[in-house]
Formats: structure tokens, C-alpha cells, sequence
């Protein structure tokens, strides 16, 4: 065995002194102080997360793959937008085990146990004392660091595999093998699947720094041969990696090729490059202060304190041979030394808007700085004022952040998730379950409640990723995520026609009476201060026949017809046949019913019947995966009304159905599959 891989006591001592290191946040969280990001209501958390983690699992236990969430902006792919973390096996076994409040705590504080450990061994695998080892593992009780944890899961569930990450690519280089090269490609594919592209990428810049450096450490063994066989196993990682994780990642890829996602970050980057022009002290306030170099300096010394970044510049002055010194300083640099317009020219960077993950990246990095400066301060010391220097070090290390946990918002430290508030009870007065229409609570979509009481909305939290047709008509509406209530009243008064397309009649919210204006009906009368349900009277049905066709030439014609008199009839992009007599008045159309027979997510099955040929149109979003029959026979979809769905119908009676695979799904799952199988077998070589 080599003299670097850990012993069994090794690894035994590390568990014991990762659980000692983590006591005290646990101690927190047992006796009722737990992070929380933000004050009651208005936390990424309540708002996205914990609903999606919920919905996720309800449907898994029910035995179905959630492929479609049909709760915000008329419906949007689920599975495909990552976050989620369909996928994502811890998320899988803690929401199986547990669920609510409870799964979500365990999820969290098990990732915190396993970043530490996986700290702490690497440290040992660096040669690094003790006392420096333990400094290491200290990265995750970083005050601010948590906070926004916790609040942005899909942070936490990456940055936990990074050291462990670094340690496998260590030993991959130390030790080229099959196993090896399997065991960073599953470790790849784990934070693949994790929740959050911009991070995965981060993580891969910081792998690929690491390996020139755990070269350097293996100069004296490395030979043409031996290199050739670290190349063989890097690429065998790399192939490996990306097949376990193509479940996930080919139906992303699918969806982020419909979005607007590339335009999106050009316009983040031009805003990122005017925020820069702000004073610094401006900058600090809008919480964006990493912007110039001269923030991300002062911003360095105000979240990490003097210990550590004294301790982190010792190592290259006392150790500038030592390789990994020169990996833990430049990933530095990178992680918190650069302000944030300088991501944006990193190659494979031009998609992501604001760069933000280094930010989550840079504890890591600098507590393992600190750890290896403060191990080569002690390795200097005689043996017995090393001994004393290791605690005093920790205890200097344990102030600090006691200092920098005191500096938080108490209203950060209650026990308390973030639960999204109930829908106001005024929701008795318009039936918001109701599947044939939808609702809109201005206050509760924008904090996730509507999706945690699986209540149809016109809008929704996550924009990023949604098919630009969606994403246009949610900017035309101006409903979408972060609008304030009086833009949004003065938008979606000036939009009723849009919105009685996509079958919005009730509207949960404060009073405002630009609404009642706009020919809205209020209830209850009486109180203004009151919560109010504005009854939108003109909203057609979620499912229904029409008779009469108005073409659009384009796709910005039909944008802009959705809002013109009349609102029967549905909206086509495709001109329809001279003799089509679904286009003509039907005098018996006052006889037409459709009926709603099967409501799921992926699947929407209805009973239409009508004396005449029509069109029925379902105020569902259009995407690329749905397709549907009429009476078991394959009927193509059009576009209508810009967005949302329509089938022909010949008279009489007919069944139709709208079902949804999620492209790239089932490519994926074969893909999966054999990387699976070629890392086990792979595991089994010796």
C-alpha cells in the first residue's frame, strides 16, 4: 500500500473528527437555530426548490416519471430544467425515506457531513497535519456560505463532491487504473446530475487545473508509458462521465435548444458591465459587490477575516515548491479574485448569465489555502510549540467565525424553512383546482404557493430555461417572476384578451382597482385592505371547440392578435384549406361539448363532440415532445394562439389525446444504462 493512502485508523479518525467538526452547526440545527437565507416568504427555497423537491417525489412514489410540471406558465417541462434533481440520487433516497421539512434537513445537513469528510481526506492525502487537515474540513460552517446554501440547494449538492473530486483525480494520477478512471467518472456524472449547469462547469475548470499540479507532485514516476496510461484513464473518465449522466443531460440539451437562454446572457453581461461602473459602496448595497477587482479584494477580507487569508499567503512564501500550494492559490484567484464580467470570457462561459457559483466554489479553495499555509508555518515550529499552535490556530479559527455568524440578520438563525404562506382563504370564492381554467395569487406564485397547492398559473418562478414562445408571451403579459404587484395589475389589465386565452379567471390579490377598470369583476366588496378574488368573466375554457380560424402570417402577428376582438375563435399560423370546413360557422355550435376525461401531467385525455368539423384547442403549452391522436390515430398538433395547443376534428364524437415524452428521454436512459454498465465492469478490473 502506498505511504500516502490513508490507513484504516486514518480513515476511522477522519469520520470521528468530521462529526466533532460539524457538532456545533448540528447542535445549532437540533436545538432550533437553523440557516435560512432570507426573511419569511421571499427565499429561492420556498419559492422553487422544496415545491419542485416535493412534486418530484410525490410523483416517483406514485410510480410515475414527473417528465412535465403543468402548474406554471400554462405548463413547462419538469425533468429537462435540471434543478429538480429527478436524477439526482441523494435527493432520490432522502425524499424517499423522509419527506417535507424533514427530508429537506437531511438532505442538507448529510451533504455538509460528506463535504467536511471529503475536505478532511483530502487533506490527509496532501500530507497535511492534523490540526491544518481540520482547518481544511472547516470550509463548510462558513457563515455566508451557508446561508445562501441553503436557500439554493442546487449549490450544495455540487460543491459537496469537489474534494472529493480532487481526491479521486489524485489518485488517478498517482495510481492509473480502470477503477480508478470509473470512480471519477461516476463521481463526475453524481455532480452532473446535481442541479445546476454554470456550477458543473465551474467544477470541470477546477478539475482541469488540478491535474498539471498532481502531475508536478508525480514528476519523478511519470515516464512516457505512465503518462500515456493517466491520458487513457482521464479520457475513459471523461467518456463515462457524461454517458451515466445523459438521462438528464440529453433532454436539457433538448430544451435549453428552444430557449432564448444565449440572448438572455449577452443582456446579463451588458448589465453585469454597467453595475461595474457603480461606486464600490453602492455595489455592497445591491449585494452585488464583486464586481471590479478592487471589490473582490475587499470582499475576500470582509467574508474570510484576516486568519485566513494571513495563513493562505504563508504557503507560497514557506512552501513555493509544493505544487498543490500553486493549485489552491490560482483556484483561488479564480473561485474569488476575479470580478464577475470576467467569467464571462472564460471558454464555454458565453451561456451563463451572472456567474455567481465561483462564489460557492471559493470557500473550498481558500480554506485549503489556509490549511496548507498554516501546515507549513507548523512544520517550521519545534514539536512543542507546534502542539500548542494546532489548537490555538483552531480556536483563532472558531472566533472568527463565531465573529462572522454574529454579523448575520438574526431573522437568518430561526427554525423555520421558508414555507410559501396559504393561499388567502378568499380562493372560496373562485374554485382555483378548478382544471378548467386557471388562477393567479400575484404574492403566492412569485413565493411558489400556487405550486405547492398544484394550482394552474399563467406564470411562474423559473424563466430561465423556458421555450421562447412561453418566455415571449410572459414578457408580453409582464407576469412574470420579480414583478412588482403594480406593474403586474397595470399589465395584465392591459392584456385581458391574452389572458381569457389562456383561460385566467381568477386573479388572487391585493386590492387594485386599475382591475376592476379593466372590466374584472371584484369580490368580496367592502374592505380594501382586504385580499381580493378579481373574477375575470371573459376567460374561455381551458378545452373547447372552435369554429372560426384567424390566420397569422407570423409569430409576432399572432403575439400580437391575442389581445383583438373577438376572443372566440382560435389563432393559427398555418392558413387552413380554402374548403376547410372546420373555418366556418357551425349553427349548431351552442350544441359543442367537450369534456375532460384524464388530467395528469403527462397525459390529458378529452371527450369532444360537435355537429360540425372544428378545431379543439387546449390552453396548454406547445413544446416539442407532445403529440397526440384522434380515436387512436396520430393527429398533428398546431400552433394556437402563439403558445398553446390545437387538433383538427371531424364532426361527431372523438376521443383525443395529448401525451408528453420529454425528448431525449429515452435516448438518455440507454445511454445510462451502458455507462452504468461499463463502470461496473470497469470497478471489477483489478
Amino acid at each position: 500500500m502506498s505511504d500516502v493512502a490513508p490507513s484504516f485508523s486514518r480513515v476511522r479518525g477522519a469520520l470521528l473528527l468530521a462529526a466533532v467538526l460539524l457538532a456545533a452547526g448540528l447542535a445549532f440545527w437540533a436545538g432550533g437555530w437553523r440557516v435560512r437565507a432570507f426573511v419569511s416568504g421571499t427565499s429561492d427555497l420556498s419559492s422553487y426548490f422544496v415545491p419542485k423537491y416535493q412534486y418530484a417525489a410525490d410523483r416517483i412514489a406514485a410510480g410515475e416519471l414527473p417528465q412535465w410540471n403543468p402548474y406554471e406558465f400554462g405548463g413547462i417541462p419538469f425533468l429537462a430544467t435540471i434543478q429538480p434533481g429527478v436524477f439526482y440520487p441523494p435527493l432520490r433516497v432522502a425524499y424517499a425515506l423522509l419527506s417535507g421539512e424533514a427530508a429537506y434537513r437531511a438532505l442538507f445537513v448529510a451533504h455538509l457531513l460528506v463535504a467536511a469528510l471529503g475536505a478532511l481526506l483530502l487533506a490527509r492525502d496532501l500530507r497535511l497535519a492534523l490540526g491544518p487537515a481540520l482547518v481544511a474540513a472547516a470550509w463548510v460552517t462558513q457563515p455566508t456560505w451557508l446561508v445562501r446554501l441553503y436557500d439554493h440547494p442546487v449549490y450544495l449538492t455540487a460543491t459537496t463532491w469537489i474534494p472529493w473530486l480532487l481526491l479521486a483525480s489524485r489518485w488517478l494520477v498517482r495510481e492509473p487504473s480502470a477503477r480508478a478512471a470509473a470512480t471519477v467518472g461516476l463521481l463526475a456524472a453524481l455532480v452532473a446530475v446535481s442541479g445546476y449547469p454554470p456550477l458543473v462547469l465551474a467544477i470541470a475548470y477546477l478539475m482541469a487545473l488540478g491535474l498539471p499540479f498532481w502531475l508536478l507532485e508525480e514528476r519523478a514516476r511519470v515516464d512516457a508509458k505512465r503518462f500515456g496510461r493517466i491520458a487513457t484513464a482521464l479520457a475513459v473518465a471523461g467518456a463515462i462521465a457524461p454517458l451515466i449522466a445523459a438521462v438528464q443531460l440529453l433532454p436539457m440539451l433538448e430544451l435549453a435548444q428552444l430557449t432564448n437562454r444565449a440572448a438572455e446572457a449577452v443582456e446579463a453581461h451588458q448589465r453585469l458591465a454597467a453595475i461595474a461602473q457603480m461606486p464600490s459602496d453602492m455595489l455592497f448595497r445591491i449585494g452585488v459587490p464583486q464586481m471590479t477587482w478592487g471589490a473582490a479584494l475587499v470582499e475576500l477580507w470582509r467574508l474570510f477575516g484576516p486568519f485566513l487569508l494571513v495563513a493562505g499567503l504563508l504557503a507560497p512564501l514557506l512552501e513555493p515548491r509544493r505544487p498543490a500550494v500553486w493549485f489552491a492559490l490560482l483556484a483561488t484567484v479564480l473561485a474569488a479574485g476575479l470580478p464577475f464580467a470576467a467569467y464571462g470570457r472564460l471558454p464555454l462561459y458565453s451561456f451563463v448569465r451572472f456567474a455567481l457559483e465561483w462564489a460557492f466554489v471559493a470557500p473550498f479553495v481558500i480554506h485549503l489555502l489556509a490549511a496548507l499555509g498554516l501546515d507549513a508555518l507548523l512544520s517550521r515550529l519545534p514539536r512543542g510549540r507546534a502542539a500548542l499552535a494546532t489548537p490555538a490556530a483552531l480556536l483563532v479559527l472558531a472566533l472568527a467565525t463565531w465573529s462572522n455568524w454574529r454579523l448575520l440578520d438574526p431573522r437568518w438563525l430561526r427554525l423555520d424553512l421558508g414555507t410559501p404562506p396559504p393561499v388567502p382563504a378568499e380562493q372560496e370564492l373562485c374554485d382555483v383546482h378548478d382544471a378548467r381554467f386557471r388562477s393567479f395569487w400575484s404574492h403566492g406564485q412569485l413565493r411558489g404557493s400556487l405550486m405547492n397547492d398544484r394550482v394552474r398559473s399563467p406564470t411562474g418562478y423559473e424563466q430561465s430555461l423556458l421555450p421562447a414562445r412561453s418566455a415571449d408571451l410572459v414578457r408580453r403579459l409582464g407576469i412574470g417572476n420579480g414583478v412588482t404587484l403594480p406593474l403586474w395589475a397595470k399589465s395584465s389589465a392591459e392584456n385581458v384578451g391574452a389572458l381569457s386565452r389562456l383561460s385566467v379567471r381568477c386573479l388572487l390579490t391585493p386590492w387594485a382597482p386599475i382591475l376592476e377598470t379593466a372590466g374584472f369583476l371584484a369580490k368580496p366588496e367592502g374592505d380594501p385592505r382586504r385580499a381580493r378574488v378579481y373574477v375575470n368573466e371573459h376567460a374561455r375554457p381551458r378545452a373547447r371547440l372552435e369554429h372560426a380560424v384567424r390566420f397569422a402570417a407570423s409569430p409576432d402577428e399572432a403575439l400580437a392578435a391575442l389581445n383583438a376582438a373577438p376572443l372566440d375563435g382560435v389563432i393559427l399560423e398555418q392558413a387552413p384549406p380554402a374548403d376547410d370546413a372546420a373555418a366556418a360557422p357551425c349553427a349548431a355550435a351552442t350544441d359543442d361539448r367537450v369534456t375532460i376525461v384524464r388530467d395528469d401531467p403527462e397525459n390529458v385525455v378529452l371527450r369532444a363532440h360537435s355537429a360540425c368539423a372544428s378545431y379543439l384547442a387546449l390552453a396548454d403549452t406547445l413544446v416539442p415532445g407532445w403529440t397526440a391522436t384522434v380515436d387512436g390515430e396520430a393527429a398533428p398538433i398546431l400552433a394556437a394562439d402563439f403558445a398553446l395547443r390545437a387538433v383538427r376534428l371531424p364532426p361527431g364524437e372523438h376521443e383525443v389525446a395529448f401525451r408528453y415524452a420529454a425528448p431525449g428521454l429515452r435516448a438518455g436512459a440507454v445511454a445510462s444504462l451502458l455507462g452504468l454498465l461499463a463502470a461496473a465492469l470497469l470497478l471489477r478490473r483489478r
